[in-house]
């Protein structure tokens, strides 16, 4: 087994009590769980439209040249062989929620991520549990246990360096050695390394760094944390304003310490759906948004929550996106009201060269609790208090008998789309 040094057991503020959980191929090994015939085989997770990306890939794909997140045309190009899969994402579900219960066992303070990778911060778990590198060693027993999947642990002091550390702990995975402690599945950064670790990283691996800054730092030269290390700070103030560039910044020193968020701090619920050609009227975008509004308030409702703000997300064909957003005149989640202001904001943009991707979004959400309903006088109020008992109605309907059954003339019917799920053309 490859080793690096000790693991050095420290406490306070040394301590790294920040572990990053990632599934390793979640989709894909949840395929193989289920059909063991698939075991050994380049399975590949993703859209199956003319537009697909990548979800996710075994490592038998991977070694022909598939990543996530790569166009699904490609990935058959580069393997023919690969057997492709849509993925189900109810199934996914699943086991993350059981993924989660695992989480729960170690620590309250958890920040999930996506169904298959999550923050958690063990500071407080020590006296019972050990050493975070004995916990992270327990957590990968107890997910295998559970869920017969395999996962890596990064373990650091802040999210940026777990984060980084999880992906190096990943099989086939480049590792300097020297730096931290590393062991089958797990690699732990310390205090003392943690300068050391980010400048032997080149940007472009570094989360938050995406293809455009990556671009323009290299057009700097910079092609590696320790170099961006050595520039100055105003270079980067002037090249992206003043809190990019801090952020930039802090990154060199590791200092990155943002506080964990919690999955009860939900700041926001959106929906994407992405077109197999591009659409370029207002009519025929209209039917997504009554299906996207109808998504995005189901959910809100269904977690006792209403929004202060809708957001209505274009992207058009030449991948350009743009956003724009409206406060509503009180918190909503009536799939009536988002309908009536995504039209108003969609009819003052020109659509008419070509749009591949739209999304309804819904932030500042509030819980319903504890909000009154301002009831009007007038018939054309939205959200009376009929209104919204008319709603429960439908959402109970659908809760009995399938989420088809009622809903929106326009996406209901055989020769009309579905109503939308979470989950749903995740990956186009």
């Amino acid at each position: 087994m490859e080793n690096f040094n000790s693991p050095k057991i420290t406490s306070g503020v040394d301590e790294p009590n920040i572990l990053h959980v990632d599934m390793d191929a979640f989709f894909a090994a949840v395929e193989i769980l289920d059909d063991q015939s698939l075991k050994g085989k380049p399975v590949i997770v993703g859209g199956t439209g003319s537009r697909g990306v990548v979800a996710a890939c075994t490592y038998e794909a991977r070694a022909f040249g598939v990543r996530s997140g790569m166009p699904m045309f490609r990935a058959r190009k580069v393997c023919p062989q690969g057997v492709f899969l849509p993925g189900r994402y109810k199934r996914y579900v699943e086991l993350s929620k059981k993924l989660h219960l695992v989480f729960e066992t170690y620590s309250p303070f958890i920040e999930p991520i996506a169904l298959d990778e999550a923050f958690l911060d063990v500071s407080g778990a020590h006296l019972l549990f050990g050493s975070s590198l004995e916990i992270a060693r327990s957590l990968r027993r107890e997910i295998y246990s559970q869920l017969s999947l395999n996962c890596s642990v990064g373990i650091g002091r802040t999210r940026l360096v777990a984060k980084l550390a999880s992906k190096k702990a990943k099989p086939n995975a480049k590792r300097v050695p020297g730096i931290g402690y590393f062991e089958d599945g797990i690699y732990q950064i310390g205090g003392g390394d943690e300068k050391k670790f980010l400048f032997s990283l080149p940007v472009s691996e570094i989360w938050g760094i995406g293809p455009v800054t990556t671009a323009s730092l290299t057009k700097m030269g910079i092609h590696s944390v320790e170099e961006l290390s050595r520039v100055d700070y105003q270079v980067l103030v002037s090249k992206f304003g003043l809190a990019r560039a801090a952020w930039l910044k802090s990154i060199t020193s590791g200092e990155v310490q943002e506080q964990l968020v919690s999955k009860s701090e939900i700041k926001s619920i959106s929906h994407e759906e992405t077109f197999s050609t591009d659409l370029d009227s207002h009519s025929s975008l209209d039917i997504h948004l009554v299906r996207l509004c109808d998504a995005v308030t189901r959910r809100l409702r269904s977690g006792n929550y209403r929004a202060t703000t809708v957001v209505l997300v274009l992207k058009y064909s030449d991948f350009t996106r743009i956003s724009r957003q409206l406060k509503f005149a009180s918190p909503s989640n009536d799939p009536r009201t988002f309908l009536k202001e995504v039209r108003s904001i969609l009819s003052q943009i020109d659509v008419s060269s070509g749009i591949r991707l739209i999304g309804i979004g819904a932030s500042g959400l509030l819980e319903t609790k504890g909000i009154e309903d301002q009831l009007s006088f007038e018939d054309t109020n939205l959200e009376s208090e009929g209104s919204y008992g008319l709603i429960e109605a439908i959402d109970e309907i659908r809760a009995k008998y399938g989420l088809n059954s009622l809903g929106p003339a326009s996406i209901n019917g055989s020769n009309s789309l579905k109503a939308k799920e979470h989950g749903d053309n995740q990956w186009g």
